[in-house]
Protein backbone atom coordinates (compact mmCIF):
# COMPACT_ATOMS: atom_id res chain seq x y z
CA UNK A 1 0.00 0.00 0.00
CA UNK A 2 1.32 3.45 -0.88
CA UNK A 3 0.17 6.97 -0.04
CA UNK A 4 0.58 9.56 -2.78
CA UNK A 5 1.39 13.21 -2.21
CA UNK A 6 -2.30 14.08 -2.63
CA UNK A 7 -3.29 11.83 0.27
CA UNK A 8 -4.80 9.05 -1.81
CA UNK A 9 -3.74 5.58 -0.67
CA UNK A 10 -3.50 2.91 -3.33
CA UNK A 11 -3.23 -0.81 -2.98
CA UNK A 12 -3.28 -3.81 -5.26
CA UNK A 13 -5.97 -6.31 -4.37
CA UNK A 14 -6.20 -9.24 -6.79
CA UNK A 15 -4.51 -7.04 -9.40
CA UNK A 16 -7.19 -4.34 -9.07
CA UNK A 17 -6.04 -0.85 -8.08
CA UNK A 18 -8.34 0.95 -5.68
CA UNK A 19 -8.02 4.09 -3.63
CA UNK A 20 -9.01 4.63 -0.05
CA UNK A 21 -9.76 7.82 1.80
CA UNK A 22 -9.99 7.31 5.53
CA UNK A 23 -12.17 9.50 7.72
CA UNK A 24 -13.17 8.76 11.30
CA UNK A 25 -15.38 5.64 11.21
CA UNK A 26 -15.61 5.76 7.42
CA UNK A 27 -13.55 4.21 4.64
CA UNK A 28 -14.27 4.90 1.00
CA UNK A 29 -13.29 2.34 -1.61
CA UNK A 30 -13.41 3.31 -5.27
CA UNK A 31 -12.12 1.86 -8.54
CA UNK A 32 -10.50 3.76 -11.39
CA UNK A 33 -13.12 4.50 -14.05
CA UNK A 34 -11.68 2.06 -16.61
CA UNK A 35 -11.74 -0.81 -14.11
CA UNK A 36 -15.28 0.09 -13.02
CA UNK A 37 -16.43 -0.15 -16.66
CA UNK A 38 -14.78 -3.53 -17.35
CA UNK A 39 -17.13 -6.30 -18.37
CA UNK A 40 -17.03 -9.84 -16.99
CA UNK A 41 -14.25 -10.83 -19.42
CA UNK A 42 -12.06 -7.92 -18.29
CA UNK A 43 -12.33 -5.92 -21.51
CA UNK A 44 -13.25 -2.25 -21.63
CA UNK A 45 -15.32 -0.44 -24.26
CA UNK A 46 -13.27 2.71 -24.95
CA UNK A 47 -16.38 4.41 -26.33
CA UNK A 48 -18.14 3.91 -22.99
CA UNK A 49 -15.07 5.23 -21.12
CA UNK A 50 -15.02 8.37 -23.30
CA UNK A 51 -18.78 8.84 -22.83
CA UNK A 52 -18.40 8.74 -19.03
CA UNK A 53 -15.31 10.98 -19.20
CA UNK A 54 -17.28 13.58 -21.22
CA UNK A 55 -20.19 13.41 -18.76
CA UNK A 56 -17.85 14.01 -15.81
CA UNK A 57 -16.01 16.78 -17.66
CA UNK A 58 -19.30 18.56 -18.47
CA UNK A 59 -20.43 18.46 -14.85
CA UNK A 60 -17.07 19.70 -13.57
CA UNK A 61 -16.94 22.53 -16.11
CA UNK A 62 -20.19 23.98 -14.76
CA UNK A 63 -18.41 24.33 -11.39
CA UNK A 64 -15.17 25.76 -12.74
CA UNK A 65 -13.08 22.58 -12.72
CA UNK A 66 -11.51 20.41 -15.39
CA UNK A 67 -10.28 16.82 -15.22
CA UNK A 68 -7.07 16.18 -17.15
CA UNK A 69 -7.27 12.43 -17.64
CA UNK A 70 -9.61 9.47 -17.36
CA UNK A 71 -7.04 8.19 -14.84
CA UNK A 72 -8.14 10.96 -12.44
CA UNK A 73 -11.71 9.62 -12.22
CA UNK A 74 -12.77 6.98 -9.69
CA UNK A 75 -16.17 5.40 -9.07
CA UNK A 76 -17.70 3.92 -5.94
CA UNK A 77 -19.22 0.72 -7.26
CA UNK A 78 -21.68 0.44 -4.36
CA UNK A 79 -23.17 3.87 -4.93
CA UNK A 80 -23.59 6.35 -7.75
CA UNK A 81 -20.59 8.53 -6.79
CA UNK A 82 -17.66 9.70 -8.89
CA UNK A 83 -14.51 11.01 -7.21
CA UNK A 84 -12.41 13.24 -9.47
CA UNK A 85 -8.89 14.47 -8.76
CA UNK A 86 -8.45 18.14 -9.78
CA UNK A 87 -5.97 20.93 -9.12
CA UNK A 88 -3.04 18.54 -9.37
CA UNK A 89 -4.61 16.19 -6.83
CA UNK A 90 -5.05 18.89 -4.18
CA UNK A 91 -8.82 18.50 -4.32
CA UNK A 92 -11.14 15.54 -4.86
CA UNK A 93 -14.52 16.57 -6.27
CA UNK A 94 -17.54 14.38 -5.47
CA UNK A 95 -20.20 13.96 -8.16
CA UNK A 96 -23.38 11.96 -7.67
CA UNK A 97 -25.86 10.51 -10.11
CA UNK A 98 -26.28 8.22 -13.09
CA UNK A 99 -27.40 10.10 -16.22
CA UNK A 100 -26.97 13.59 -14.80
CA UNK A 101 -24.09 14.19 -12.39
CA UNK A 102 -24.58 16.66 -9.55
CA UNK A 103 -21.80 18.38 -7.65
CA UNK A 104 -21.96 17.11 -4.05
CA UNK A 105 -18.81 18.54 -2.48
CA UNK A 106 -15.10 17.95 -2.20
CA UNK A 107 -12.21 16.77 -0.06
CA UNK A 108 -9.14 18.94 0.12
CA UNK A 109 -5.60 17.98 1.05
CA UNK A 110 -4.32 19.71 4.14
CA UNK A 111 -0.69 20.72 3.78
CA UNK A 112 1.33 20.42 6.95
Amino acid sequence: MTISENGVMTTDSDDIDIFLIAKPLDILIAKPLKEYLEDQSGSVDNGEVQKEFAKVQKSLKSHGYQVKSVNDIYHNARKSYYYVLVDGGKRIIILEGFNHLSYTGYFEREDK
